[in-house]
């Protein structure tokens, strides 16, 4: 049987972070070359990173080559990355949660802040709740999160300060967003204004100009006010407005669109209140179907008026498989300014 192989190269000025190619072929095998570090007179800089298929899986360790001296002639060592240091295998096409993380805690307020033993998930990634003893409501809800750090992590795109703290329950981590494009996302706050902001679980992605549906199930039993807003079509007018009062914190940008419709009249939106214009179900409420904003298409004339690209809105799969190079002085996705090149081929069995 013969084999043919399919080669992908490019070139980039590295920023410190990690770089993820989007490989649309797969991959088999990966050579990475920092140009920088090799011209550079420092010792110790690792300047040729490789992977191939049936290294080991668990970070797809990968190899790398290192000056010892700072001359031409100085000897090379090779080395072997630990895991989740150098190579990382990418298909965000699969979205199978990952096993039940325990969790002791989930503050009642702004932003919530979850407590778990177990390795935390990295700030952008998104979680999802399960078995909650005092705060059901936001079980089976997905959520970006927003920091992380010292044995806790943040969900900072809701509000939970009128709510009951949990002690007990679990969380799983979702690999990566749903792959089509424009997504549907959770209502999380809606201010009442005219031309209110809404706020959502995940980091929303939607852009100026789109026209939306929200939807409210479950009628003023659920919602109280808003239940007013069931079916209702609006038209994005403006994204990531700047917070204020009780809306959210995520600590960075504020995850909201602004729609060309009017709330004013509804009263306060009280997440987890008593009020007579509660807009979050109680906990024995629960089970009842998330507030949502559903993608509907795209008011052109607004968006040529905003100066968007009306192409922005179709609807398309954005699942990639590739492959992550892990950033910083040691990875091969280099430091703040490196020049990396790099080469990557996919091979297939053909018939002769």
């Amino acid at each position: 049987m013969a084999y043919d192989t399919i080669i992908e190269q490019g070139r980039f000025v590295s920023t410190g972070a990690d770089v993820t190619l989007n490989l649309r072929q797969g991959v088999d095998w990966i050579r990475v070359y920092n140009t920088t570090a090799l011209a550079q007179g420092a010792a110790d800089l690792a300047y040729e990173f490789y992977w191939q298929r049936g290294m080991a899986t668990t970070g797809q360790l990968g190899l790398f080559w290192t000056k010892l001296g700072a001359v031409a002639s100085d000897p090379i060592t090779v080395g072997q990355f630990a895991a989740g240091a150098g190579f990382v295998l990418v298909d965000s096409s699969i979205v199978t949660p990952s096993i039940a993380n325990a969790l002791t805690a989930i503050t009642a307020a702004n932003p919530p802040v979850v407590t778990t033993a177990v390795a935390l998930p990295g700030v952008g990634s998104i979680v999802r709740f399960e078995d909650l003893d005092n705060q059901p409501q936001i079980a089976g809800i997905d959520f970006t999160v927003t920091a992380a750090g010292g044995g806790t992590f943040t969900i900072g795109n809701i509000n939970l300060t009128n709510s009951t703290a949990s002690t007990a329950g679990f969380w799983r981590l979702i690999p990566f967003d749903a792959m089509f494009y424009p997504r549907k996302r959770y209502i999380t706050w809606v201010e009442n204004s005219v031309n209110p902001k809404v706020y959502m679980s995940v980091t929303h992605g939607f852009t100026v100009g789109q026209k939306v549906r929200l939807v409210f199930p479950g009628g003023p039993a659920v919602w109280e006010n808003y239940a007013a807003l069931d079916g209702v079509q609006a038209t994005i007018i403006a994204i990531n407005v700047a917070r204020a009062g009780n809306e959210p914190t995520n600590g960075g940008v504020a995850n909201n669109i602004q729609l060309d419709i009017d709330t004013s009249t509804f009263g306060v939106w009280n997440v987890f209140g008593a009020a007579n214009n509660e807009a979050y179900p109680a906990s024995t409420a629960v089970p009842f179907s998330p507030a949502q904003i559903v993608p509907m298409g795209e008011d052109t004339g607004f968006a040529l008026t905003a100066g968007v690209d009306i192409l922005a809105d179709a609807t398309r799969n954005t699942a990639i498989t590739g492959i992550t190079l892990v950033g910083g002085a040691a990875g091969p996705a280099g430091a703040a300014a490196d020049i990396i090149y790099w080469v990557a081929g996919k091979s297939f069995a053909v018939n002769n």
